[in-house]
């Protein structure tokens, strides 16, 4: 019911409405900040009831989510980035930022970027979008330098079928 999604909406960092599925119903994708080293996004229906669980590496917070068919093959994926909010640890390779590309109908992990920023870091920007020559969409991301992070500014490009980073600009 409706107040059993409302009870977690502390743990909500990002939301995304689509069709992740091809059903032709629009599903509530909702991306949360985990305390624990998984990073997790739910697809709720139109009953408030979960369909699907999208479960990633890292103490990450969602920072954004898309539903797009990234490589021309029908089929959906979800595009899901990520941050943190920690300042020190004993363990720092827990609390990175990644890029994932889940499977939208079935939630297995296609594919998962090398880490993109560390600790107070987020990459929070993303952006679908064909800006080459070929057919398929890429992804456009952003983590811009914050004061904390003491780590560079980053403008990517990833091409949407074969995952390579076509463009990646750093500033320090």
């Amino acid at each position: 019911n409706v107040s059993n999604v409302f009870n977690i909406l502390d743990g909500i960092s990002s939301i995304c409405i689509a069709d992740r599925d091809n059903d032709q119903i629009n599903d509530v994708l909702l991306g949360f900040d985990s305390w624990g080293n998984t990073l997790e996004v739910s697809a709720i229906d139109q009953n408030y009831q979960s369909q699907q669980h999208y479960y990633g590496y890292g103490l990450d917070i969602v920072t954004g989510i898309e539903i797009v068919d990234l490589d021309g093959d029908r089929e959906k994926e979800l595009v899901v980035t990520s941050g943190t909010n920690v300042a020190g640890s004993t363990n720092p390779e827990d609390y990175a930022n990644y890029i994932h590309i889940f499977n939208a109908k079935t939630g297995a992990l296609i594919w998962r970027c090398s880490k993109i920023g560390g600790m107070s870091s987020q990459v929070n920007s993303l952006k679908i979008g064909n800006i080459d020559d070929d057919e398929e969409l890429d992804i456009i991301l952003l983590k811009p330098r914050l004061w904390v992070d003491n780590e560079t500014t980053i403008l990517g490009v990833i091409d949407g079928k074969n995952h390579e980073m076509i463009i990646s600009k750093r500033q320090d």
